[in-house]
Order: structure tokens, then sequence, then C-alpha cells
């Protein structure tokens, strides 16, 4: 016969209580996955929005525009896309 068939009811429910409380004294604590914090998550998110919003002026007036790029980032070029848009 094996062990666990040779023990009473009881002193099986008590080997039973013993490992259970053997195994929460195991338990691991939760361990921090996010190795990148929040704040510097959404001021990353925020630099990336800068850079791409840049980047398709900079294509589309210059490249598809046929305008020089660094008149993108003038004024008078905003101002004139504006009227444009507006219809003055």
């Amino acid at each position: 016969m094996t062990e666990k068939q040779a023990l009473t009811r009881e002193e099986y429910k008590k080997l039973k209580l013993a490992e259970q409380k053997q195994a929460a004294e195991h338990v691991e604590t939760p361990t921090r996955t996010g190795l990148i914090p929040m704040w510097l998550r959404f001021v990353i998110f925020i630099a990336l929005i800068i850079i791409c919003v840049t980047a398709g002026a900079l294509v589309g007036y210059s490249g598809i525009g046929g305008g020089k790029a660094v008149d993108v980032f003038k004024g008078s070029t905003w101002s004139h896309i504006y009227d444009l848009v507006e219809k003055k």
C-alpha cells in the first residue's frame, strides 16, 4: 500500500492542510512588469506625434508640393495655407 492509502481520513485532511499552508507561504509577490513609467510613455507618445506631424508636413510641402523643405517652418507659409482653406 502507498502512504496516502494507509492514512486515515483525519490524517489525510491534516496533511492536505499542511501542504496548502506551505504552498501559501511560497506565493511570490507580483513584480512590476512595466519597465517604462506611465508619464514617460506619455512624453514619448507626444514626441512621436510631433515628429510624425513635422515629417508629414515636410514630405507634403517639399516632396509632393514642390516647395522648399525649409519653407514649411515659416509663418507666412502657414498663413497662406490658412487663407487658401478659408478662401479669403
